[in-house]
This record gives structure tokens, sequence and C-alpha cells, in this order.
């Protein structure tokens, strides 16, 4: 009798342990054979890319490219020549000694400047450094072929950073930059035109490098995760389709722009006095820091959404805005600043109606195609060349 009821519990406690095995063997199996196509296809696509592209997936972005700056924390790295291959673009980042973007030949910029040499200082972020372009296809090399200086022969000083804001530079200008006696300088303002930083400041959470990686100290954990998981080749051709499929040309249900104003007000901002002090303290902060007058002139490149509003759906990460209203800020902007005697460069138009033609942005990368680079050359250069002229004409008087 003891036996029996020993017995039988055991036996229950093994079929229970049994059936338990069991499934887990089939969780594991059907585990394993989701896992092995998903793997799979992962790498079918990552071979496709490399062979459509010559380049790998994860090199899309990210690149290894700064390096660390006592001035600006971060610059482009010395001596670059670094080929980047997308399924957008094929391009070769070379950079002097100084870190300044240039040609293959890597020419510096000495200190010490010839009277005959005219010095134009390009200051910016990725837009200025010319990502996803070649050197000649820039605003800035296509700027620096188109103007003349009397007398003089034009030399270019390209300090645009990758993700560099304006203060980082501005502290790299007071406490070296003034050495190389710029005559001109032209500073991009990107994105919201409305304020942007006039002074030096570094803040104690400033970005860091690691393997010439840029890592931000705020960045939310779920925008690492993102970073990481886009380089999934399942993901990026999956997130591909979709954007092409809610984002072409012909087909913009969905993206929230019917929701927009067409028309806004165009009629200058009557407080323009405060909506224009960050620029002027700008001018001050600059001149104080070269110790002469030279011509500020500022070079707008809006978001590619406001000059394409169907490239919405791309930029979900970011605390978005009305792109007409973008636009209408960016006119006023202008006219506010022209009205103070201070040059404004604005291509939005210009983009706009390129755009309808080629795309003036990439598809994916969200920066200049060669296209756009060669619509904000034009709208800059008579505005440049102009200044130039009256700043040489006052020297030689």
């Amino acid at each position: 009798m003891r036996f029996l009821v020993v017995r039988y519990p055991l036996a229950r406690a093994l079929a229970a342990w049994t059936r338990l095995l069991m499934g887990k063997r089939k969780t594991i199996y059907f585990t394993v054979m989701l896992i092995i196509p998903v793997v799979f296809i992962e790498l079918s696509l990552q071979v496709y890319y490399r062979i459509s592209n010559g380049g790998f997936l994860f090199h899309r972005v990210g690149l290894s490219i700064n390096s660390p700056d006592i001035y600006r924390v971060y610059k482009a790295k010395p001596n670059l020549s670094l080929r980047q291959r997308t399924n957008e673009f094929d391009v070769t980042y070379y950079t002097n000694s100084q870190g300044l973007r240039t040609n293959s030949q890597k020419k510096e910029v000495n200190i010490e400047k010839a009277n005959t040499t005219y010095r134009i200082l390009f200051l910016g972020p990725s837009f200025t450094f010319g990502w996803a372009n070649n050197y000649e296809d820039i605003f800035v090399t296509i700027i620096s072929k188109n103007i003349t200086a009397i007398g003089k022969d034009i030399e270019i000083m390209n300090l645009g950073t990758p993700a560099q804001p304006i203060n980082y530079q501005l502290c790299w200008l007071k406490e070296i930059g003034y050495k190389y006696s710029p005559d001109m300088i032209i500073q991009t303002v990107y994105g919201n035109p409305g304020v942007i930083p006039s002074k030096c400041y570094i803040p104690i959470d400033h970005p860091t490098i690691h393997n010439g990686y840029l890592y931000r100290s705020n960045d939310p954990l779920r925008i690492r995760i993102l970073s990481i998981v886009k380089n999934s080749a399942i993901v990026f051709y999956g997130w591909y389709i979709y954007q092409f499929m809610i984002s072409s040309d012909d087909n913009n249900v969905g993206l929230g722009t019917e929701l927009y104003e067409s028309k806004l007000d165009n009629s200058p901002n009557k407080n323009g006095n405060n909506k224009t002090r960050s620029y002027s303290d700008y001018i001050a902060f600059v001149r104080e820091a070269v110790k002469r007058e030279i011509p500020i002139i500022f070079l707008y490149i809006p978001f590619s959404y406001v000059v394409r509003p169907a490239d919405l759906s791309r930029w979900t990460l970011t605390d978005l805005k009305n792109p007409y209203l973008l636009r209408t800020e960016a006119k006023e902007m202008e006219i506010l600043l022209e009205q103070q005697n201070i040059p404004f460069v604005n291509p939005t138009d210009e983009l706009i109606s390129k755009d309808k033609e080629t795309r003036t942005y990439y598809f994916l990368d969200l920066h200049f195609t060669p296209a756009g680079n060669k619509v904000v050359a034009e709208k800059s250069i008579p505005v440049i060349q102009k200044f130039i002229n009256l700043d040489t004409n006052e020297n030689r008087d």
C-alpha cells in the first residue's frame, strides 16, 4: 500500500517534468527554426548591400571621422582619406593636417597670410563640411571658384565640422582662429533661423570622442539602441520600402501635410530688433575676436522637410515644426536682417523650385545632393561677390 502511495506521485511528477521538457524542446525548436531564416535573410541582405553599394551597411552613417580638439572639443580627423559608399552616393573625404576639408592635395592654410591673399573662413556643421559629397561638388568649393578679388587671390578655409554647434567654433575663433586673419566669415545657419549662438560656450556635458566616434552624454538609451538597430539590413530595407511607399512624390497621404496651412503672414515682425539680436551679438563677438570689422555673411540651410514636406516622415526623432511656418520664419528673418544691413542668404525658394526637377536632398541621408549644393552656391555667389568688392574697394581707398 505504501509502494502505491509513493509510486503514483512519482509517476505524476515524472510525467509533469516530461511534458515541461517537451514543451521547452518545442519552444527551443521553433525558436531555432525562426532564427535560422532571419539570420539567413539578414546575412543575404548585408551581402547584397555590400555588393550593390561597395560599402558595408554600418558605414552608411556612422564613421570614425572625429578627433579631439582643445579649442572646440572635436574636429575632423587630420590627414583624412576616407571613402564612404552608400546606396545613394560614393564619395571620398580628404582633410589636411589641421582637420580642414580639402581636395586630395590636402593643401595647408598657413597662419601667415600674404597681402595678396583674400581669405574667406567658412564656419558651420556637416553641410559646410560637405557631407555626402565630393569636394568639388560642395557649395564652399563652387563658391570659391566663382568669386574674385581685384589684385588678390581667393583662399578658402573650411572649418565645417559634422554635428558641431556654432558656439564651439566661436571658441576656436576666439582662441586661435583669429590668428589666421580672415578677411570675411561666412556662417552657415542650419534648421531654425530664429536664434543663433552668439558667444563662445562649451557645456559641461559636451560630447566625447572615442575611437573617432562622437558620443553624446545626454543621448537617451532609446536613440542609442535605434542607432545600432539601423545597422540591420532587414530593418534598413524594410524601413526603406516603408518610407518609399508613404513619402514618394505620388503618395503623400498620411504625412499630416494636409493639416498645414499653405499661406501664412509674410509681413515682418514689428519687434524686429529683438528677433535679430542674436545675429547682431554674433557679429559683435566675431569682430572683437578677429580685431577687425570684417564682412560677415549668414548662409541659411533649411531642413530637408522644409523644402520637401514629404521627407517629414524621416524626422520622427526630432521636435518637428510646421515646414511652411519655417519657410515663413526664414523669409521674415531675411527681411529683418536686410533692414539692418546684415546679409542673410536664404536659398529656400530656389531649393524648392529645383527640387521639383531633381532631389536637392538625398532620400535617406537628408544632406544636400550635388544639385542642392549648386543651388546654394548660385544663390550665395552674387552676395559674397558684392561684399568682396565693397571690402576691397574700401581697403584701396
